[in-house]
């Protein structure tokens, strides 16, 4: 916080302003020698052995120079190490419609699930949107076979279970793809009146935490088994039966959040947050308020764009997203990019971080500073890999460095 302009409603946050506390954990600045992809973006990032396997919307592996080195159809594979091609797998090509992309990818062990909007054929099987492949070489796993996925931007898998999520949730066995008879089907829908753009109903990320599945949506309504229920940005459900728990809701959000991302350290769940722009902090075992309610706020940090990744790394919060101002106390107000440079940090109080940033779990801004550059939309994914950390998206420089689209950070 540059200057002290604390709003008098700060009690929702119990940790307030926080000095930032160096942390070992956090990797270099400036990335590594890799190879890279062809834009226009990298969606999802997910580690299996010595496989760095990267999802998104592109064509081409390119070397440090721009040359094209593999031709690939949204799926890449890096070697984890060396950053070069990998010498033991071959990705898949996930075309096949018009505007195809990976939008997200998961692991179980050495098999790797994708999601978005594609279609690949097989041995006279035709997969859609859904489908796993050994992340150890690359290739498909038949026996996979979901009907009628929908495309979806959010897949999550655990306890044999594969939930991927667009407008609706659903649920497949992970060993065949059947469908979860036993899972209750939802909707949701967002209020267009609450935004001043288009905000279509999405799960964006599931996370799989103590017995729950946990959504950050675009959403301002669910409906399930004929009753409607309010929501915003992070709704959590049984994970065995997709029923949806209304004790759980997130204090302190705000009308037009949208959730974008969601990570745990085990007990607590942290949210990054569009619409109104802010990562947090929320306790589901603690009430707050009158009644039963769950999910009281820890802390906030308001960022001036989306918080579009968050994943816990040890004692931190590692925070990607198009954000180039981001929040070292409650109650600091970072504005949003805009062409009236006014609108950004208006009141001179945020600390400059683009498109990348740690905090510690408790709500501390680290010094840690890579800066990632070049592209507005900036760090849409983030693959934790020991003392390395791999991100993803819509940039072409790190660090000052010239690095497109996916960079490993050791």
């Amino acid at each position: 916080m540059k200057r002290s302009l604390i709003a008098p409603t700060i009690a929702l946050a119990l940790v307030t302003a926080l000095p930032s506390i160096a942390s070992a954990l956090v990797p270099s600045e400036t990335p590594a020698d890799t190879f890279q992809v062809g834009g226009p973006r990298v969606r999802a990032l997910v580690v299996v052995g010595n496989n760095v396997w990267i999802g998104g919307q592109f064509t081409q592996v390119q070397s440090g120079n721009g040359a094209n080195v593999q031709s690939v159809s949204n799926l890449a594979v890096l070697d984890r190490t060396s950053g070069g091609l990998s010498s033991s797998a071959t990705p898949l090509q996930l075309a096949g419609v018009t505007g195809a992309q990976v939008w997200k990818l998961a692991s179980a062990g050495t098999t790797v699930y994708a999601s978005g909007k594609f279609k690949f054929t097989s041995g006279g099987t035709t997969y859609a949107n859904l489908l796993a492949f050994d992340g150890t070489n690359g290739n498909l796993i038949a026996a996979f076979k979901p009907k009628r996925a929908p495309s979806s931007q959010s897949l999550a898998v655990g306890g044999g279970t594969v939930y991927a999520g667009g407008k609706k949730l659903v649920a497949f066995d992970a060993a065949t793809g059947a469908s979860e008879p036993g899972f209750v089907p939802s909707n949701i829908t967002t209020d267009p009146s609450l935004r001043g753009h288009n905000t279509p109903p999405q799960h964006r990320d599931l996370r799989l935490i103590g017995g729950y599945l946990y959504s950050a949506c675009q959403c301002d309504a669910l409906t399930q088994s004929g009753s409607t229920y309010g929501t915003k940005a992070l709704v959590r459900f049984q994970a065995a039966t997709g029923v949806y728990d209304p004790t759980f809701v997130p204090q302190g959000v705000g009308a037009t959040a949208t959730g974008v991302s969601v990570a745990t350290d085990g007990v607590d769940v942290y949210l990054g947050a569009g619409g109104s722009d802010f990562v947090a902090r929320y306790a589901p075992t603690l009430t707050y308020g009158v009644g039963p309610l769950v999910g009281r706020q820890v802390w906030k940090r308001d960022t001036s764009g989306s918080a579009q990744y968050v994943a816990v790394n040890g004692s931190d919060l590692i925070v990607g997203g198009h954000f180039v101002k981001i929040a070292d106390s409650a109650g600091d107000s970072c504005g949003f990019k805009s062409s009236n440079p006014s609108t950004l940090d208006p009141n001179n109080e945020c600390i400059t971080r683009n498109r990348l940033a740690a905090y510690s779990l408790s709500g501390g801004l680290q010094p840690w500073n890579p800066s990632v550059t070049g592209k507005y939309n900036g760090v849409w994914a983030i693959a934790l890999d020991g003392t390395r950390m791999h991100i993803g998206g819509e940039f072409t420089k790190v660090h000052g460095i010239a690095q497109t689209y996916y960079a490993r950070l050791d």
